[in-house]
């Protein structure tokens, strides 16, 4: 049985909606590229859990250059890293991937980093880092 990892890249629209009333358009609405879970350990050459191999060069790829255009346009570009707790037991059944103090955390070197916004996320939901 292969492995795969559902690897997202969001493009995340900033939005709201109160009682059901519509709110006029933005003058001037803002976006941000969620960079997300795109570790050594999912992607990389010699990673402990990686997307089928196949695919990872135009993953890659594309990630950049969508990355590419929102530097340019001066939008931001936020990196979402997925880490499990060393004493997870879960661990074994994801061959010890992206496990916290691995090299295997880290945003992977093909990854273009044009930002320090960098946040880990410890659980699925990366709203629980009240630093993101």
């Amino acid at each position: 049985m292969k492995k795969f990892i559902v690897v997202i890249v969001v493009l995340f629209l900033i939005s709201c909606a109160s009682n059901n009333t519509r709110l006029d358009n933005y003058e001037n609405p803002r976006k941000a590229l969620l960079v997300v879970d795109m570790q050594t350990d999912y992607i990389g050459e010699d990673g402990k859990y990686t997307i089928e191999k196949a695919q990872i060069e135009n993953l890659v790829k594309t990630t950049n250059k969508i990355i590419e255009e929102f530097h340019n346009n001066n939008d931001k570009v936020i990196y979402l890293r997925n880490i499990f707790r060393k004493n997870d037991f879960r661990n074994r059944f994801r061959n010890y991937a992206v496990v916290e103090g691995t090299p295997g955390v880290e945003i992977d070197p093909a990854i273009n980093i044009v930002s320090e916004y960098i946040f880990d996320k410890y659980s699925p939901n990366a709203f629980t880092n009240t630093d993101f």
